[in-house]
């Protein structure tokens, strides 16, 4: 059996934040629109994330029976683990994996009230850490691995969430400096998005 990111994948993984976005409006009565927008950016990022870094699934695959006939599943995992930084670099993957992340921490500064430099560093870290973590979790899983767990990818994805975060505080400074000193008012849409980050991160700005 193979587990993708499919359509039934999508649904269930949606109503958790179907039912979130209920309760905030119904009980915390949260009528910040703005924020359900971010939300939903956040939601279709994390999908492809998981898509591109865990996904797809094996099991019970026959993969996993042919492979255990050469190595076992600690020998697989093994032969497919770097932990030693910069070994065997491959700059076009280590690129990649930085720009993978990079949507990430522009979209932190969008959801999380009172964030810093400290905290992006450690949700940066434990997001470089955690997916490959995942990846070798799944070893155990399937029984085999066609990914390789290494830590260079963890750095990169760090590097990528800690960009982002600071491509963040200077587009949207520059931003909102370029409407402070200007006669003219901002559109509308503009004007509440800014409004909203200034109220959840006043630091920002």
């Amino acid at each position: 059996m193979v587990i993708d990111i499919d359509l039934y994948t999508v649904l269930i993984l949606i109503i958790p934040f179907i039912i979130y976005i209920i309760y905030d409006i119904m009980y915390i009565k949260n009528r910040k629109y703005i924020k359900y927008f971010f939300l939903t950016i956040f939601f279709i990022y994390f999908i492809n994330l998981l898509n591109y870094t865990i996904f797809p699934i094996h099991i019970n695959s026959s993969i996993a029976t042919i492979t255990q006939e050469e190595f076992t599943i600690f020998e697989s995992l093994k032969n497919n683990t770097n932990l030693i930084p910069f070994n065997k670099l491959d700059k076009i993957d280590f690129i990649l994996n930085i720009i993978m992340t990079i949507p990430l921490g522009v979209l932190l500064p969008c959801l999380v009230k009172k964030l810093n430099t400290k905290k992006i560093l450690i949700i940066g870290l434990i997001t470089g850490l955690g997916i490959e973590a995942c990846q070798a979790l799944l070893t155990f899983v399937q029984g085999f691995t066609f990914r390789n767990i290494n830590i260079n990818d963890a750095i990169a994805n760090f590097i990528g969430v800690y960009l982002g975060y600071k491509i963040f505080i200077l587009f949207f400074k520059n931003v909102s400096d370029i409407y402070k000193h200007s006669t003219k008012k901002p559109p509308k849409v503009i004007n509440l998005i800014i409004n909203y980050l200034l109220e959840l991160n006043p630091l920002f700005f």
